[in-house]
């Protein structure tokens, strides 16, 4: 079968309605069979996608009952394959991992509550270190719970040194169980035993005195060992939570956005539990300017500091939160939002420059008073630098040392007006267009009048291209390409689905050029630019780079969280981190002889070395860590020089600072192996230690020690 028409989305619109999608897609042995899809949208849950299969891995992918909804990234599943996410629009071509699997065994510590016949998994998928956890749907992976054993087999997962899981395991009657940061280092992991709690519930009420609970936004917290529930309160103050474990020792408590409520211990289950908020805490104050009038009309802005670090309990409550309260007639008067945070304000009244207070949170905020400043006004004209035209809708933006920024427009003429600005003094001003590469100035503003500020735009030059994977020529799509030129400008752009890529204007001078892509070597170029000269089109090629597993010796176990990186100077490097037993992947490694460097809390110092990693397809590499060897050997002989049993002691004075037990036997000979350095021989008797030896083992070495006679 051949298809002479691809009907795709196009890129110009990604949220548009689409008729059917081509695409190569490909497992770890070969074109992928028995294709499922599904598209993922915001505010819309994950539908299946028709899929049709064609020649030589093509997959058309048939928007069935989806069109209409703007897509934002499509999941692929095959047989004998773990599911891959890509955003849409999808590349021409997907590489689907190999599957891997999580086994598990549940148990329940009462016999009298049997395993349920019924569970359900819930899984989350973090792909990369600081990346957002996504649910994955429950159609991509395979589940298989064996109620009679209580064996839980998940299939169809991915699996890397970058990936990880949290899993949370829920059936009726029984407490749920999540288990977090699960990774998966080789294609099966096992995780042994896991208890599954019967459930209790823990009830009660929480009194929420001054009438302002639907402001406040009231939320009750259970906390019992690193698991964590919460409930919003229902009318009247009525809690209830079900799925904590029985005779467990948890915390309740009360926290809202303007206050919290001290933590209530309990042993589930618990009814007629009491929970109590404290009085509101005022934020209230006045608002003049400095000859003492009181300004009409103004708005206090209210955030978290971001300068002071929340409560833990509170961190989750105030990401992207604020709070607008208006000061009709000068004043202002709210609770006071977030307990036991400090508090950032900025008071704003058109034409004075904005006012910020830092408010530390043990600081009353009743009775507070702010000055605002006369506000400064900054005139302008933005034109052309070669044709001398004004340029409009320009982006002015103004910013002095103590005080927030300012920003306009300019309009048809080129002119723009900016008030508010202070306080006086040197304040640094930028200019942005599409059309200009953006200009950054100095601006001296005066106090007494108006000061003027002169802008010119000077052309730039947009620079395209395109990143092509060697040595096929293949488009590479998703590849960062980022220009670094003079004065510190920079300016990044995304090369699309078929590796085209295009920036933003740059100005005149020499730019440095770094694309990169993950799993693949960068390239670097180095361009001039002298406008209006367009140069020519850029071809980037990036190399494959090798994708290498491998094991780290010499960490202590389990040998977690060793940060290795592979690639030496003048080429890219590699980073990733150990899992069990030191084993790492590290994707995007050139081939040949190639330094490593390895970081552990085990270890004194970095670890380094070389290590030689075949072009093709290579085999598990094993870096060394494990610090050089020595042995000492220690014959013991009495005063009358026949062999002498004791215990000693072998202490390391530099370097290696342990203690080591050096047993001798009837045969008067202890051996023990040591990193090489300076030790000390002690021996213990009596309750009293003695020395019988100090001196440097940096080679296998034999030492001939008397036994000192015992003290009287």
């Amino acid at each position: 079968m051949r298809w002479l028409l691809v009907l795709s989305l196009a890129a110009a619109d990604p949220s548009a309605a689409w008729a059917a999608e081509v695409l190569a897609v490909h497992g770890p042995r070969g074109p992928a069979e028995q294709l499922q899809a599904w598209i993922e949208s915001p505010d819309a849950p994950f539908a299946a996608l028709p899929t049709h299969q064609g020649q030589d891995g093509r997959w058309r992918l048939e928007p069935g009952d989806t069109a209409g909804r703007p897509p934002h990234s499509l999941w692929l599943r095959g047989k004998g394959t773990a599911f891959a996410v890509t955003p849409w629009p999808p590349p021409a071509r997907v590489e689907l991992p190999p599957p891997g699997t999580l086994q598990l065994t549940l148990t329940t510590p009462d016999p009298d509550h049997p395993l349920p016949a019924t569970l359900t998994v819930r899984l989350s998928w973090t792909a990369s270190p600081g990346a957002s956890p996504r649910e994955v749907p429950s159609s991509a992976f395979d589940v298989q719970w064996t109620a009679a054993s209580g064996s839980l087999r998940l299939e169809g997962l991915p699996f890397g040194p970058d990936q990880r899981f949290d899993v949370e395991l829920a059936s009726p009657g029984h407490a749920a169980v999540q288990l977090a940061q699960v990774d998966l280092w080789t294609p099966e992991r096992c995780l042994g035993k896991v208890a599954l709690p019967p459930a209790g519930r823990v009830c009660g009420t929480v009194d929420i005195p001054d009438g302002v609970a639907e402001q406040e936004d009231v939320e009750i917290q259970l906390t019992w060992g690193e698991q964590r529930r919460r409930v919003r309160p229902a009318h009247g103050g009525g809690f209830c939570f079900a799925g904590a474990p029985l005779a467990v020792l948890a915390t309740v408590q009360a926290a809202s956005r303007f206050r919290t409520g001290a933590p209530v211990e309990v042993r589930v289950p618990a009814e007629n539990v009491s929970l109590a908020l404290p009085p509101l805490d005022i934020l209230a104050g006045e608002v003049m300017t400095a000859d003492g009038r009181a300004v009409e009309d103004c708005q206090v802005s209210i955030v978290p500091d971001p300068g002071t670090a929340p409560p833990p309990q509170l961190a989750e409550r105030l990401a992207s939160l604020a709070m607008q309260v208006s000061c009709a007639g000068g004043r202002f008067h709210t609770p006071r939002p977030w307990p036991l945070t400090a508090l950032l304000l900025e008071v704003t009244a058109p034409p004075h420059p904005p006012r910020r207070l830092h408010l530390g949170e043990e600081e009353s905020g009743e009775g507070l008073k702010v000055v605002l400043a006369t506000g400064q006004r900054v005139e302008g004209r933005v034109r052309d630098g070669e044709r001398g035209g004004p340029v409009a809708h320009a982006k002015v933006t103004l910013a002095c040392p103590g005080g927030a920024p300012v920003a306009g427009t300019s309009d048809e003429e080129g002119r723009f007006t900016l008030t508010g600005v202070g306080p006086a003094g040197r304040c640094e001003g930028r200019v942005e267009h599409a059309l200009f590469p953006p200009v950054r100035e100095a601006v001296a503003v005066a106090t007494a009048e108006a000061t003027l500020w002169e802008v010119r735009l000077y052309p730039g030059v947009q620079v395209s291209g395109v990143t092509l994977a060697a040595p096929e020529g293949e488009p590479v799509a998703g590849a960062l390409v980022r220009f670094a030129g003079p004065d510190g400008a920079h300016v990044t752009t995304t090369s699309d689905r078929h590796g085209r890529f295009r920036s933003d204007p740059l100005a005149a001078g020499v730019w440095g050029v770094l694309v990169e892509h993950e799993g693949r070597i960068a390239a670097a170029a180095e361009l001039a630019v002298a406008p209006p000269a367009q140069p020519p089109p850029l071809t980037l090629w990036l190399e494959m780079g090798v994708e290498v597993l491998g094991t780290v010796e010499g960490l202590t176990p389990p040998g977690v969280g060793a940060v290795v990186t592979l690639g030496g100077e003048g080429a890219r490097r590699s980073r990733t981190t150990t899992g069990y037993g030191g084993v790492f992947r590290a994707r995007g490694v050139a081939a040949g002889w190639t330094r490593f460097t390895v970081r552990h809390a085990s270890l004194a110092a970095p670890c380094a070395g070389k290590v030689w990693i075949p072009p093709l397809s290579p085999p598990p590499v094993t870096l060394s860590c494990a610090p050089p060897s020595v042995s000492l050997q220690v014959d013991l002989r009495d005063a009358g020089g026949r062999p002498a049993a004791a215990a000693l002691l072998v202490v390391g004075v530099d370097g290696d600072t342990r203690t080591y037990l050096c047993e001798v036997d009837t045969d008067g000979t202890c051996r023990i192996s040591l990193i090489p350095g300076t030790y000390r021989v002690l021996l213990g008797r009596g309750g009293a230690v003695e020395q019988l030896w100090q001196g440097p083992v940096l080679a296998d070495r034999r030492l001939e020690l008397a036994l000192p006679p015992a003290a009287p």
